[in-house]
């Protein structure tokens, strides 16, 4: 019997009048339109003399929103604050030298904290976390250099946690000259995608964790995408007297409703053979030789 060389990366896989409520209705949707929208940095700074620096404060002409932004030598620079209409704060975000880095809150216009996510570098890195007007934890999760983090917690108005998605696997094998040809698709239940959305899988040799990827790694180990948005398949083939054991972990990542993305992950422990005779008690971890 003989071990296969197959390694993981090599895998192919109140009451107002009609108009006012109108008007506010519109207001806070585009006030919430941008506040979805991604940061985007500070244009390059112009030339020193004519660099801004220190406060700026904005209005809106559409959406009534003044924003307050600090800046040095051209790039937003410090704490800026944004304010509804009717003049309660909006969100705070920091920067340095034009990314946001550090915390940036959102809030309800009563004063409640509505969410708030911590940044390094432009990227998220660190606690994200969303809440529900009575203040109470909706959802939490994190993110490490911009890449979401394994797991997340999701709770309905009364504080229970919703459960997770799963991550289930199905394995079609097929024989053809000797060779055993194997297809494992993987796919993602118990959530509903967006428009537009899919779910993208990464599978892990044992030994290589999740936290220590960027987010330019993860593309070494992502599969084929599948026949629909929830799956994706990898395909093994094994050449006869050969045996293949994959351990590892199996990682999903996908925009949650709030339109970030989160990440689950399962255990990974396959094994195969195309041997005549008993299985062998030792395999091969995925990824090694």
């Amino acid at each position: 019997m003989k071990k296969t060389a197959l390694a993981l990366i090599a895998l192919s896989f109140a009451a107002c009048d009609p108009g006012t409520v109108a008007e506010t209705a519109t207001v806070i949707t585009k006030m919430e339109e941008e506040a979805s929208k991604p940061q985007r940095k500070s244009p390059p700074p112009p030339p020193p003399s004519t660099a801004k620096s220190g406060l700026v404060t904005q209005v809106n002409p559409e959406t009534k929103v003044k924003n307050e932004i600090n800046y040095k030598d051209g790039l937003k620079d410090g704490e800026s604050r944004s304010y509804y209409p009717s003049g309660a704060l909006w969100k705070k975000t920091n920067y340095q030298q034009g990314n946001l880095h550090g915390l940036a809150q959102i809030f309800y216009e009563d004063g409640t904290l509505k969410r708030e996510a911590n940044y390094k570098d432009d990227q998220r890195d660190g606690a994200y976390t969303e809440f529900f007007k009575s203040g109470n934890p909706k959802f939490e999760t994190s993110f490490k250099k911009g890449l979401p983090q394994i797991n997340y917690i999701e709770r309905n108005y009364r504080g229970e946690e919703i459960k997770l998605p799963e991550i289930v696997h199905t394995t079609s094998k097929k024989r053809a000259g000797g060779k055993l040809n194997i297809r494992l698709t993987f796919k993602l239940e118990g959530v509903k995608l967006g428009r537009g959305s899919r779910v993208s899988f990464y599978v892990l040799p044992k030994g290589t964790a999740w936290s220590d990827l960027s987010m330019d790694d993860i593309h070494n180990y992502m599969l084929s995408s599948g026949e629909d948005e929830y799956s994706a398949f990898a395909e093994l083939s094994l050449e006869p007297d050969y045996y293949l054991e994959l351990e590892g972990t199996i990682v999903a990542v996908f925009t949650h409703h709030s339109d970030i993305s989160v990440a689950v992950s399962e255990p990974l422990d396959l094994r195969f053979n195309n041997v005549s005779g008993p299985a062998p008690t030792e395999g091969l971890d995925l990824g090694h030789e």
